[in-house]
């Protein structure tokens, strides 16, 4: 797994003398196909890196043919795979990763099949206000994408791949708390104005047969569209906050069935 290493003639006296010999890990190829809705992207302009995150690994370029394939050759360490491209050339529609591709190549490692899942995703302008006064919190985005965004001096951007969303923000003015929830789709470029409005504290338990239980995720759907989902802890007590409205609520986890409350 390493590269040979030729070093001068010397005689023993020399070689007792403390001589370093460097180690030097051979690349590793890594490769695959980029995919965009489970077919093949057969672009060579789109950019697709790997950035090195630790000690050994080097940033590096990989190479992309016109079948939608590409290849890089890795120096061990960790990577973050990254694709981004400005699809537009406004900045307003964007090809990304579908997720995030961590990536840990080893020493001596057989070449890597590693293929690439694209997405399409638009940019969301917005704005974040509490009584037409800018706020600062961070917005939550929840739906085919699950991002967040910081809304400094109360403007934000997020980019998001098209489909149905629930955003939301709360910030804790005194001992009040304001929430932001806000359901929209996502088709295009597009501008959301997000307004807080003073929230309710709402909790409760969950249990089974009179015991609780934990890590159970509860989900309050509001009747205007929007939902929040609360976790419940190790003693099955949970606490959300909510908007005033009407709600359902269900309770779904593995190895639980399906509940739900008016």
């Amino acid at each position: 797994g390493y590269l040979s290493s030729t070093e001068p003639a010397r005689n023993p006296f020399e070689w007792q003398g403390g001589v370093r010999v460097p180690l030097v890990a051979g690349n590793i190829t890594v490769s695959g196909e980029l995919r965009l809705d489970g077919a093949r992207i057969a672009d060579p302009t789109i950019p697709v890196a790997f950035r090195a995150l630790g000690p050994g690994a080097e940033t590096a370029q990989a190479a992309v043919d016109g079948s939608g394939r590409y290849t890089v050759a890795l120096s061990p360490g960790r990577y973050a795979a990254e694709v981004d491209r400005d699809v537009s050339g406004t900045g307003e529609v964007r090809l990304q990763l579908k997720e995030a591709v961590p990536l840990a190549v080893e020493v001596a490692a057989a070449p890597i099949p590693l293929d690439l899942d694209l997405a399409v995703r638009y940019r969301v302008d917005g704005t974040v206000a509490l009584d037409g006064q800018p706020r600062s919190p961070v917005v939550s985005f929840r739906g085919p994408d699950a991002r967040t965004a910081n809304a400094t001096d109360g403007a934000f951007t997020a980019y998001l791949a098209a489909g149905s969303y629930t955003a939301t923000a709360n910030v804790t003015e005194g001992l009040d708390t304001y929430l932001v929830l806000h359901a929209f789709d996502v088709a295009s470029p597009m501008s959301v104005s997000l307004a807080l409005v003073k929230a309710t504290n709402v909790t409760g338990s969950v249990r089974d047969a009179g015991n609780p239980i934990g890590d159970i995720p509860v989900t309050f759907t509001a009747q205007g569209g929007g939902s929040v989902t609360a976790t419940s802890d190790a003693s099955g007590q949970y606490h959300v906050f909510l908007l005033g409205g009407a709600y359902a609520v269900t309770v779904d986890h593995p190895g639980t069935a399906q509940a739900g409350a008016g």
